[in-house]
């Protein structure tokens, strides 16, 4: 795997999101989505190297970022993991649903009323349609945004300091 490194300065010192989960801080929105936009450049199966740079007058504690990154990367990648399997369990049940539809039409329908039949069909359609999409195209996204989340959560970080006339 290659490494790639890429460095983000840290000016402000309000890097954390104030509305941290159960006493665990976060960063900022802002710098997630700067990380995430410059981290979206390399491939999926790259290691990453975070160089954060800050003042020399900076007070920032690097292990509570540390530990915020960890924990904002750690909720995110938790997060995409519960999109994935609700995608797939609606995935499942609207593919049932429309197998079962699809049933009715060819097995009960076919023979009594012609417009019912087509309102079957072209329900059952709908709901297999929607099945297949939510098992491929939004799955397949999901689980990309999931392996993002996990190579920025894997990213070894490291920090200098900037002087003041850098």
């Amino acid at each position: 795997m290659d490494n790639k490194s890429f460095s983000i300065d840290l000016y402000d010192e309000n890097i954390y999101n104030e509305y941290g989960v159960s006493n665990s801080e976060l960063l900022q929105d802002e710098l997630c989505d700067t990380i995430e936009k410059i981290s979206n450049t390399h491939k999926i199966k790259t290691n990453l190297i975070i160089n954060f740079s800050k003042p020399k007058q900076s007070v920032l504690d690097e292990k509570e970022f540390v530990n915020a990154f960890k924990n904002t990367y750690e909720s995110k990648v938790s997060m995409k993991k519960h999109e994935v399997n609700r995608c797939i369990i609606t995935g499942v049940i609207m593919l049932f649903i429309g197998i079962a539809m699809l049933c009715l039409d060819i097995f009960v329908f076919e023979p009594l009323n012609y417009l019912v039949y087509e309102f079957f069909n072209v329900f059952s359609w709908v709901f297999c349609w929607c099945a297949i999409e939510a098992l491929t195209i939004q799955l397949i996204q999901l689980i990309i945004e999931v392996n993002k989340y996990k190579k920025i959560l894997n990213a070894r970080i490291k920090f200098t300091e900037k002087g003041s006339n850098d």
